[in-house]
């Protein structure tokens, strides 16, 4: 089983973890509020824009992993471990809650918590992969049912114009009102874009130089760090496009970061052991690293002195990373003997 793992797609699944520890590093200092008056300040900005990726990349390799995937009974056996890791880190979360931060809930709004996926901090991620999920042997039918590259580019690109383009084209405004030069209508799609992007690499295999593919993240994520420095004004943080996700130079960075880890191949045994053992816990970590945000973050310090950006990102998000895959240690195993123990229930009842 392990042997047939994508070194490549673990390697992006390991990368996107820790983009997302170091994206939260970001917010849970004061970057956002503080004044953005020194030049250095368009590093910085680099580091978060890069680091932004993190879900974009996570939905790229669903697509790429998925693609192939076709509708049938047994396709949903695999969304069990996920349910049953997003219950667990959500109980663990709503322990920490009562017990660290004190909060005073009744059973229902505990409950109301877990459903509106709050109770583990980023657990707002698994109700897009669960949405995107079930969507997937249908997105897989419409891309594969056509073997036409041609076909595969055009949709690509139509996807691209109604949920990407619009966060370049829009943000002008005359007077007070907003000019919309693009239909927006659809941008909350920019998932099913992502995962598009996916399936096409996974069909295409297409293997540009790294060294090319460093360029342009680093431009683009260089030209948007630039851009937002420029449009702040020495005030806080303001992002000019405000498109998230589906902002055009996220999409540039998070396309050009897959294109340079996926291929990317190994023949170290150590390495390729430790990248899959991170691989595996990606989940437990993402949604357990809400806490120790929390409890790194609680000395106090935020950082309205621009040097103290470079000593504690490496240490803080460090110290995430290694707490929260700890913890994985625990929680995983517990996770896989539950989510075995419910498919083995589902197949005694089926067989009956």
């Amino acid at each position: 089983m392990q042997r047939n793992r994508e070194f490549g797609a673990d390697l992006v699944r390991v990368v996107a973890t820790f983009f997302i520890i170091g994206v939260h590093f970001f917010l849970y200092s004061d970057f956002y509020s503080v004044s953005q008056e020194e030049i250095l300040f368009v590093l910085a900005g680099f580091v978060r824009w890069i680091t932004f990726a993190c879900v974009p990349l996570f939905l790229v390799l669903t697509g790429y992993l998925k693609g192939k995937a076709k509708w049938t009974p047994q396709y949903y056996r695999s969304l069990v471990p996920i349910l049953v890791t997003w219950l667990l880190m959500s109980v663990i979360g709503i322990a920490f809650s009562i017990g660290y931060l004190h909060v005073e809930h009744t059973f229902g709004e505990w409950l109301v918590e877990l459903f509106e996926y709050r109770a583990s901090k980023y657990a707002w991620y698994i109700e897009l992969y669960i949405v995107l999920f079930l969507l997937a042997p249908f997105l897989n039918e419409v891309f594969r049912g056509q073997q036409n590259k041609s076909f595969h580019k055009g949709l690509l690109v139509t996807f691209f114009v109604v949920t990407i383009l619009p966060s370049i084209t829009n943000f002008y405004s005359v007077g007070d009102e907003r000019l919309r030069i693009l239909p927006d209508y659809m941008v909350l799609l920019w998932p099913i874009t992502y995962y598009y992007v996916g399936c096409y690499i996974a069909m295409y295999k297409p293997n540009p130089k790294k060294r090319n593919c460093i360029a342009v993240a680093v431009v683009a994520a260089l030209c948007q760090s630039v851009v937002t420095y420029i449009h702040s004004s020495g005030d806080s943080f303001d992002d000019l496009l405000k498109a998230g996700y589906a902002d055009l130079f996220t999409f540039v960075i998070t396309i050009a970061v897959f294109l340079m880890l996926y291929s990317v191949n190994t023949k170290k045994t150590k390495v390729r052991q430790v990248v899959t053992h991170i691989s595996k816990r990606s989940l437990h970590i993402y949604l357990v690293s809400s806490i120790f945000d929390m409890l790194i973050w609680n000395d106090g310090a935020g950082m309205a002195v621009f040097d103290e950006y470079w000593w504690k990102f490496p240490v803080k998000c460090m110290g995430v990373f290694i707490a929260a895959l700890l913890t994985s240690e625990i929680t995983y195993p517990i996770s896989q003997a539950i989510a075995k123990l419910v498919l083995q229930l589902v197949s005694k009842e089926k067989s009956k």
